[in-house]
C-alpha cells in the first residue's frame, strides 16, 4: 500500500471520528435541554391541576377591648384608628379574620397573600378535601385573598382569587 492511500485512509478515519463526536456533543446538548424542559413541565402540569378552594372568609370584626371609656363594638372607626395607632391596639386584642381552604389534593405548605402582600409565611400542611383555617390578622371588606400551595417544593398560585365582602 502506497503512503498516499495510506494517508487518505486515516483523513478518512479522523473525519470519520469527529463526525461521530460532534454528534455526541450535540446529543448531550440536546439531551440536557429536554430532560430540564420535562421536570419543568412536570412541575407545572402539577400546578396547572391544583385547586384550593376557599371555604369561609371571616373578616376582622376589630378591636375586643375598650379604650379610655370607648366602647369599641360601638365605635369601631375609632377603635381601629387607635389600633393601628398604637398596636396590638385599643388597649385589648384584635379579633383575627380568618380564611378557611379546602385543596383537591395533598400541599405541603401553603401562604396567604391579602391585597398583594404576604402575611401568612407558612400555613402548614393540607390533606386532599380536608379544611383548614388560618387567622389573618386587620382582614377588611373589599381586601383580596390569594392562597399559594407549595407540592414537591413548588410553589403554586391556585386562582381565582377573592374579595372580602
Amino acid at each position: 500500500m502506497n503512503k498516499k492511500a495510506q494517508a487518505q485512509i486515516i483523513t478518512t478515519v479522523l473525519i470519520i471520528l469527529l463526525v461521530l463526536a460532534a454528534i455526541v456533543i450535540v446529543w448531550q446538548v440536546i439531551q440536557g435541554y429536554a430532560k430540564s424542559g420535562s421536570e419543568e413541565f412536570e412541575k407545572k402540569s402539577a400546578c396547572a391541576l391544583l385547586v384550593i378552594e376557599m371555604t369561609n372568609i371571616v373578616k376582622d370584626e376589630g378591636c375586643s377591648a375598650t379604650v379610655t371609656g370607648i366602647d369599641c363594638n360601638a365605635n369601631k372607626a375609632t377603635c381601629m384608628r387607635l389600633a393601628t395607632d398604637t398596636p396590638p391596639g385599643c388597649g385589648g386584642t384584635w379579633t383575627s379574620g380568618s380564611v378557611t381552604i379546602r385543596p383537591d389534593r395533598d400541599i405541603g405548605d401553603h401562604r396567604v397573600f391579602v391585597n398583594g402582600n404576604l402575611v401568612v409565611e407558612s400555613g402548614g400542611a393540607v390533606s386532599a378535601v380536608t379544611t383548614k383555617t388560618t387567622a389573618i390578622e386587620k382582614l377588611r371588606s373589599r381586601d383580596n385573598i390569594e392562597i399559594f400551595g407549595n407540592i414537591d417544593g413548588t410553589w403554586c398560585t391556585t386562582g381565582p382569587d377573592e374579595d372580602v365582602q
